[in-house]
């Protein structure tokens, strides 16, 4: 079985680094805790608009098979180390696909937590929200 997990952290939890990403306007993605990805709110609202629209016309096979996809992208890119590139969008599409398969609809309703995805088990992602780190 192989897993990646994607955490929007506290900025409390921030490195020094991370820390310097928020400073900037943008929001660290932590995947595997050592990779970083970034984005912004803007760009988290529109995935999260995307991706329900995406959910809302494909089956479920192929919203099943688009996980799968992005897994196998994130798993390839974990272990090889990650394409610039594409990586950061694939962490925060992933990202996005478990948060609104457990119910999030806005990008700012969406709380600090992490999302895991196992190879076995793509149609379940395991959502954690520490309830301490969104009050």
């Amino acid at each position: 079985m192989k897993q990646v997990t994607i955490q929007y952290s506290h900025p409390a939890e921030d490195s020094e680094f991370a820390a310097g990403l928020r400073r900037r306007g943008l929001i660290p993605l932590l995947v595997n805790g050592e990779f970083l990805a970034a984005t912004t709110q803007e760009h988290m609202a529109q995935a999260l608009d995307m991706t329900r629209a995406r959910q809302a016309e494909d089956t479920a096979s192929e919203n099943l098979r688009y996980r799968k996809n992005l897994l196998a992208a994130m798993l390839e890119g974990v272990e090889k180390g990650p394409d610039t590139q594409d990586f950061p969008n694939d962490a925060l599409l992933l990202f996005i696909e478990g948060v609104t398969l457990h119910g999030y609809e806005t990008a700012t309703d969406i709380p600090f937590c992490a999302v895991r995805f196992r190879d076995d088990a793509v149609e379940e992602p395991v959502l954690e929200v520490r309830p301490e780190a969104n009050q």
